[in-house]
């Protein structure tokens, strides 16, 4: 079995001082991965140039196109809802929904759905988040500032 490689970078828990203070995060919450030609070697593999050197959340570094892929999969997978990562107990149904804070006041909403996915559905801000989750029992947090909620059953 192939030793898997120590990562140079690492998929970080997004607080909201970084969304705040950082221009990566657009209006909509998209986080936004500056990438720029570089002649440097990779930082991961060692492949010479040219690469890409990439800034996302105040880190930079220069990556190949495969570290660089990479990367953006690990970071993928660490802003995604997964099983695992749902609060304990908790078993998600079609209609519950997920609101992550991405900045004081603005929200993405994720809508489960019955295959198992969370798929974005938009940006709310905190009025109408208030308005969602009004009729609606809170079931638990995530990581990644994720809430969870059930549509109440009568």
């Amino acid at each position: 079995m192939a030793k898997k490689k120590k990562r140079l970078w690492k998929a970080r828990r997004l607080n909201l001082d970084d969304l705040a203070r950082l221009e990566n995060v657009d209006a909509q919450g998209r986080l936004h991965l500056t990438v720029d030609p570089s002649p440097l070697p990779c930082d991961e593999c060692g492949q010479p140039g040219p690469n890409r050197r990439w800034t996302l959340l105040g880190d930079s570094g220069v990556l190949c196109r495969q570290c660089l892929s990479a990367m953006i999969d690990d970071f993928n997978r660490a802003l995604s809802n997964k099983a695992d990562e749902l609060p304990p107990g908790y078993r998600p149904a079609p209609g519950d929904i997920c609101l992550q804070e991405l900045r004081p006041g603005q929200f993405n909403l994720h809508l489960y759905q019955k295959d198992g996915t969370w798929p974005y559905e938009r940006l709310v801000f905190q009025p109408e988040a208030n308005e969602l989750v009004a009729s609606m029992e809170y079931v638990g947090e995530g990581p990644f500032d994720r809430r969870y909620y059930r549509p109440r059953r009568t």
